[in-house]
């Protein structure tokens, strides 16, 4: 359950519930006091008029304030907003003291609570608050109010602690926060910025990876415990998201349209703060409940459109005993009932739950930056199931890391897949190639699970090709289902030069499935050709893979991948491989006709390596045999490329040099491509010997090739050179010599 990278299982952050006000409280605080502006939706954003990191220097002056300032209310309005020009950072200051108060853990021994608000403390105040008689909503009214800034007492309801997604009776939920009056009305909820409930049992759920008799489970009640925390998002929270979770009894606070009823607002999606801080999407209609169609559900989740962000999703799968009527001791596991995909061109997700057993489910939904060690809580999915369908079976796998590319795939160094998606649906006994072109050499292996069928025999249906020596560094997974059903194709690598007994990763999985497609958990017509443009793609990679014309074979396979297409017949991964081998067979007949040694060398290298090299062997032999005609000129090349720049610049230190080493050095610099005329002066052949980079004569030597010179030129550099020995030039200069016998 939950996902993982390339290294660890990831994990999930602990389930933390949303805290509430006390249902009654000892002192009456009204909503609004005469003269407060209308409510109405406020005409700016958050960020358009608070930013966390101007406001450091009041969290530690709030977190300083000494405590007998608790005694009077003029001394604690003083203390804390005295200092500050702006309501903005009044309302901060405000918050933050009320944020680092620790109530639950103090003493109020000898602390009177009078029966009459104008007659009590604060630091009274804060002892009804530890008594659950009062709240931090009305505490924090209270000093605003005597700091004279507008702030609103809102009652309603909120799906806080207690709440169970799905849940259509309500009424026990009640809750209190506020609304401050800055450039508009704001809204804030101060409990749930401060406190966290941090749940200890599972009440009357069962967890997906327990195994229980359903009729030995004990009726577990919620036990919690209060966790300090200080949470920026409701502070200022905007009221179209902050409506997800709470509804006010008056309405005109939702400040949104349409106006919500209780009832719509009870079946609206119980999603967590991070899902809107993130910007998490769910693209289809979502209820706090979905119904299951034959015991299947679906859902889909985008996640968030930021540029070189990738995102990570992980869930928990429970079933709600407490309302299963069957006295059977069938023992429940549903651990494999629920698949999770990613379709990395969408950069969306689906999760798909089996339900075998007829009653009530919960999906909760974790989600984060793929780089998080541990998922925040975005979302709860409750789906209710109104049947028991005894022939659902689990998924044949669930692996940690879920099915389809992932960013922990690319980091392994496969990108550029053939199949986005991790969910795919295939004809029996039709050959698939999945394909990805890899950033570095590695080892690879695929194997396949699935119910029913010996391990064995489908190891044969699957086979990994990899070629690390071409341009294109492709690896092809070649598949073969011989059974109809379900199977889970599991990638795992490691290193190319890693030891046997170091670890295989596994880094990429694909569900496979011989069924019609479906998508959300429901049938969808499988259509041969989505649009035109898909058909178009498709017929001209079948056309280009029918010729030798490597440059229109590079377009259609281009083309077909900037279309976001997937396999379907083993068309795209035939058309790269036949790609592979045009150009390599193309870099064979350029290095022959080039004549350089190093060029021969490399592409030899290439082609032996490869998975072609029985179908090359013709144009390999011809390049060996070229690059031994060129095996002895090669040594001199190196001879030169192994001279030492300070060589160079002895040999070019002649006021007045030898005419052997004059000859030489402009024989080798026309060779290397200079017009003749230009290099007749001595300064100039210096000048020319002394650069160095792109320029230098030594990157010249190993950059040349010999096609590249015509017959004038060798022609005129034998006239040069013949009327000299080695010996002779040796005598003037050694390093003269070496470049000699390079150019003869």
């Amino acid at each position: 359950m939950g996902n993982g990278n390339v290294k660890t299982e990831r994990t999930r952050s602990f389930i933390r519930l949303i805290p509430r006000e006390p249902m009654q409280e000892k002192f009456h605080l009204p909503e609004v006091e005469p003269g407060y502006p209308p409510i109405r939706y406020p005409s700016t954003s958050k960020k358009d008029i608070y930013n966390p990191k101007d406001n450091r220097d009041i969290y530690f002056y709030a977190l300083n304030a000494p405590k007998d300032i608790e005694n009077s209310w003029d001394d604690l309005v003083h203390y804390l907003t005295s200092i500050y020009r702006t309501d903005m950072m009044k309302i901060r200051s405000i918050f933050s003291w009320l944020g680092v108060q620790e109530i639950e853990k103090e003493s109020f021994f000898m602390v009177s609570t009078p029966n009459d608000i104008d007659e009590i403390t604060p630091r009274g105040y804060k002892k009804v608050i530890k008594e659950r008689e009062g709240s931090y909503a009305t505490f924090f009214a209270l000093i605003c109010r005597k700091a004279g800034i507008k702030c609103a007492l809102i009652n309603g309801l909120s799906k806080g602690f207690g709440y169970n997604v799905g849940d259509s009776e309500v009424t026990h939920l009640k809750d209190r926060w506020n609304a401050v009056y800055v450039d508009g009305w704001r809204l804030i909820h101060p409990l749930w910025a401060f406190k966290n409930v941090i749940s200890h049992k599972r009440g009357k759920w069962i967890p997906a990876n327990e195994k229980m008799k359903l009729t030995d489970v004990a009726r577990e009640v919620n036990i919690a415990d209060v966790d300090h925390d200080f949470n920026e998002y409701y502070f200022l929270v905007d009221p179209a998201e902050f409506l997800n979770v709470c509804i006010p009894d008056n309405r005109a606070w939702q400040m949104t349209k349409p106006i919500l009823t209780v009832e719509k607002w009870s079946n609206r999606p119980y999603v967590m703060k991070r899902y809107h801080m993130e910007g998490f999407k769910i693209p289809s209609e979502f209820k706090s409940t979905l119904k299951s169609k034959k015991g299947v559900c679906g859902l889909v989740i985008n996640a968030p459109s930021k540029k070189d962000v990738e995102y990570q999703l992980s869930y928990d799968f429970f079933f709600n005993y407490a309302e299963y009527s069957s006295e059977s001791d069938d023992i429940i596991v549903l651990k494999k009932y629920v698949l999770l995909s990613r379709d990395c061109a969408r950069k969306s997700w689906s999760i798909e739950a089996r339900m075998p057993l007829a009653g009530t489910y919960r999906i909760t939904v974790y989600g984060g930056k793929s780089y998080q060690a541990k998922l925040p809580w975005i979302c709860d999915v409750g789906v209710q199931c109104k049947k028991t369908y005894k022939h659902i079976k689990p998924y044949p796998d669930t692996p940690a890391l879920g099915f389809g590319p992932m960013d922990m795939t690319e980091r392994a160094g496969l990108t550029q897949p053939s199949h986005t998606n991790g969910m795919l649906f295939v004809r029996p006994r039709q050959t698939y190639h999945l394909t990805f072109k890899l950033q570095h050499g590695i080892q690879a292996k695929a194997i396949i699970k699935g119910e029913n069928v010996d391990t064995e025999n489908m190891d044969k249906w699957v086979t990994c090709t990899i070629n690390n020596q071409s341009t294109l560094h492709i690896l092809d997974i070649m598949v073969q289902l011989q059974i109809e059903g379900e199977y889970a194709l599991k990638l795992f690598v490691k290193e190319k030069n890693a030891r046997p007994e170091d670890k295989w990763e596994n880094v990429c999985n694909y569900y496979l499935s011989t069924d019609p497609p479906r998508a959300n958990g429901t049938e969808v017509k499988d259509k041969e050709y989505k649009t035109a443009k898909e058909l178009n793609a498709r017929k001209a990679l079948e056309e280009a893979s029918k010729g030798k014309d490597l440059y229109e074979l590079k377009a259609a396979v281009s083309k077909f991948k900037d279309q976001g297409l997937y396999e379907e017949d083993g068309s795209f991964g035939k058309a790269t491989l036949k790609m592979e081998y045009l150009e390599l067979s193309k870099a064979l007949k350029d290095a022959i006709n080039r004549r350089n040694y190093e060029v021969l060398t490399s592409a030899i290298d290439r082609a032996e390596k490869s998975d072609h090299a029985q179908r090359l062997q013709n144009l390999i032999d011809q390049a060996k045999a070229e690059r031994d005609k060129l095996e002895g000129d090669n040594k001199y090349m190196h001879a030169v490329l192994e001279m030492k720049q300070s060589t160079i610049s002895e040999m070019t230190s002649y006021q007045k040099p030898p005419e052997t080493v004059y000859a030489t050095l402009k024989a080798t610099l026309i060779l290397l491509g200079e017009d003749p005329r230009s290099v007749e002066e001595w300064n100039s052949i210096q000048a020319r010997f002394r650069k160095t980079g792109s320029e230098g004569v030594l990157r010249r030597v190993r950059n040349f090739d010999l096609k590249n010179i015509n017959q004038d030129t060798i022609d005129h550099v034998g006239d040069i050179v013949s009327n000299y020995e080695e010996k002779t030039v040796l005598a003037a200069s050694a390093g003269a010599a070496t470049f000699f016998k390079w150019v003869n």
